[in-house]
């Protein structure tokens, strides 16, 4: 067993029925826990005994990666896993080189990407695999790419890893067989659906399926409020703020929670409406409504709390603005975006004035832990850092 608490999680929608054993079969006895998860029981049924003892099961598909893989990694973060592998389309790694996997991960980097070798296809191509537990962000990095760039997790260095993944079988292409399976799916539930196109901006297509279907049953009041805040957020991709609004405002007084919180926070933004947008923003960054479901971990506080001194900032309450992005520094100090804002507040500054500030908000070995993680800047930042590390 390695000395860090492992899990890894693999994604089997790519896979077929022979090489689930042979993904798990390497893993057994070495991970802490091994999660297989599924896209819905409408993709397929495969029989129990197709799975190794001590695998667990997940078949909840929310009709994104996204929000899927957000799932996984809050209930990774209350158990406390130090790190976690993800395999995703018919992939494997060898149990022969698993034995290096502690040692390569040892050093204070939050990310890892390794080498996926395919049978076909882009060989070049790598995609974040490995994520480490911080005491501040949950787990650092994304998985893969956001749809929403605005909603990426905050950015870590990536150390480019030697162990490799091997893919079993033919390769695949994983958005174009993934999107077949959706589209023919005939028993997915609306939601997920719905979340599939949002996630894939094709917005026109949720609003559509939203207004067709979901006024045609008779659904609880819960999946109700569901289907019209989806149809506030395909108006905002629509760039429709004031539709979304008008959408939003009867839910939102009636049925608060974190998400419509955040959307609401949008629609008054892009509708110059600032004031009113920081306060949506600021709850929904403290939680006062609960975490939101669409956001990566971490997220559900900073990026909301960045739009509310955003906001405060263009409500020309400049006071208010740095108040708002200090506290964030203090909760998230690795959060570069956080930073950048932060400098753009106080360009004039001296790097002396500016260190004396900075000291106050993080402690001073942090100050410098920040910048050399950050790297390249421009601006105010850069100036600050090279007077840092003169």
């Amino acid at each position: 067993m390695d000395e860090n608490q492992w899990t890894v999680i693999v994604n089997t929608w790519a896979y077929d029925e022979t090489q689930i054993e042979e993904t798990s079969a390497p893993f057994i006895g070495w991970a802490n826990r091994i999660v297989f998860v599924e896209l819905g029981p409408w993709h397929r049924q495969l029989d129990d005994s197709l799975w190794p003892p001590g695998i667990e099961i997940q078949r909840d598909w929310p009709g994104s990666f996204r929000l899927q893989y957000d799932q996984i990694l809050r209930k990774e973060q209350d158990l406390d896993t130090d790190m976690i592998l993800f395999l995703d389309g018919n992939e494997i790694i060898r149990r022969m080189d698993l034995h290096d996997l502690n040692h390569y991960t040892s050093r204070h980097v939050a990310a890892y990407r390794l080498p996926v070798l395919r049978s076909g296809g882009d060989e070049s191509k790598k995609e974040l695999r490995i994520l480490r537990l911080s005491r501040w962000h949950g787990f650092h990095g994304v998985y893969k790419a956001d749809p929403y760039p605005e909603l990426t997790a905050f950015s870590e260095p990536i150390l480019e890893g030697e162990i490799s993944i091997l893919r079993t079988g033919d390769s695949v292409k994983p958005v174009s067989k993934l999107e077949g399976i959706i589209r023919e799916a005939k028993d997915m539930d609306l939601l997920v659906r719905a979340r599939w196109l949002l996630d894939t901006r094709e917005f026109s297509a949720a609003l559509r399926l939203l207004k067709k279907e979901g006024t045609k049953s008779l659904f609880s009041n819960e999946k109700s409020l569901d289907v019209r805040t989806m149809m506030a957020e395909a108006l905002m991709g629509l760039k429709k703020p004031h539709d979304a609004l008008q959408m939003l405002a009867p839910l939102i007084a009636r049925f608060p929670n974190a998400d419509r919180a955040y959307l609401m926070g949008h629609a008054l933004y892009a509708l110059d409406r600032f004031e009113e947008a920081s306060t949506y923003f600021f709850q929904a960054g403290t939680g006062a409504y609960g975490l939101r479901e669409s956001q990566e971990p971490g997220a559900d506080g900073y990026r909301a709390l960045l739009w509310a001194a955003k906001s405060l900032h263009l409500a020309n309450r400049p006071k208010d603005s740095f108040v708002m992005v200090t506290r964030l520094l203090e909760d998230f100090p690795f959060f570069h975006e956080g930073w950048k804002f932060f400098f753009a507040l106080l360009g004039d500054a001296k790097p002396e004035e500016l260190y004396e500030l900075v000291t106050q908000i993080v402690s001073p070995q942090t100050v410098r832990e920040v910048f050399e993680r950050i790297g390249q800047t421009e601006g105010p930042e850069q100036a600050f850092q090279q007077w840092l590390f003169r």
